[in-house]
């Protein structure tokens, strides 16, 4: 058998030292790389947490404003949310049935999505917040009824809402991360009391029109 002359005389020592140094120089940098990439990992789940976190509490924020500026609230059953008839911010058009329209709030139980029906029904859902495990709203009784009686046999107020939701990044031990927000607001177009009231549903009082709320049975 032929044999080189550098395969007859082996490697030496400087050669292994070089090997030594060049294999000891790929391994840090692959370590490296995974620290990076296990840092970046991190960061960017840590980012979307409080992406989304913050985006439950602006949902919050935004479900307010849109409460006080309604003057028709229907709480409907879970896990369907709210709707909310939302006037014409022209005031010369408070008997014109076609200036109103009907927003809804929900949650899905599938996606953990908050979502925003802009229609006030099933169709077009806008995503407020993510990873959103529980969505609740409930007429509330600030204190003594008005003249007229209460709206409902609890005694609850016609126009004072509370609602809830929770968030949940979903991750196990010292990852786990929950913030639950509550509030209550009142709506500004809708009376206290309103013998009238039926189904839960509150302040019809302000226009003389008979516009109902979209069927959302099916959703």
């Amino acid at each position: 058998m032929l044999m080189t002359a550098h395969a007859e005389r082996g490697f030496t020592l400087t050669e292994v030292l070089l090997a030594s140094v060049v294999a000891m120089a790929a391994v840090g940098a692959v370590n490296a790389l995974m620290y990076t990439t296990v840092r970046v990992e991190h960061d960017i789940r840590r980012r979307s947490e409080v992406t989304q976190e913050t985006a439950a509490a602006l949902a919050i924020v935004h479900i307010a404003k849109r409460i006080e500026a309604a003057d028709r609230i229907k709480i409907l059953p879970p896990p369907r949310g709210v709707q909310l008839r939302i006037p014409p911010e022209d005031f010369t058009q408070l008997d014109a049935p076609a200036a109103y329209h009907w927003e809804r709030y929900a949650r899905d139980a599938a996606s953990g999505e908050l979502q925003y029906f802009p229609d006030g029904g099933c169709n077009n859902a806008q995503v407020l917040a993510r990873e959103i495990t529980s969505a609740s709203f409930v007429f509330r009784d600030e204190g003594l009824p008005a003249p007229g009686g209460p709206c409902f046999s609890a005694g609850d107020d016609c126009n004072l809402v509370e609602y809830a939701i929770e968030w949940d990044n979903g991750l196990a031990g010292a990852d786990h991360k929950t913030h639950a927000f509550r509030t209550e607001i009142a709506s500004r177009l809708v009376a206290e009391s309103n013998v009238d009231s039926r189904l839960r549903d509150s302040g019809n009082q302000l226009s003389a029109t008979s516009l109902e709320p979209p069927d959302v049975s099916g959703c």
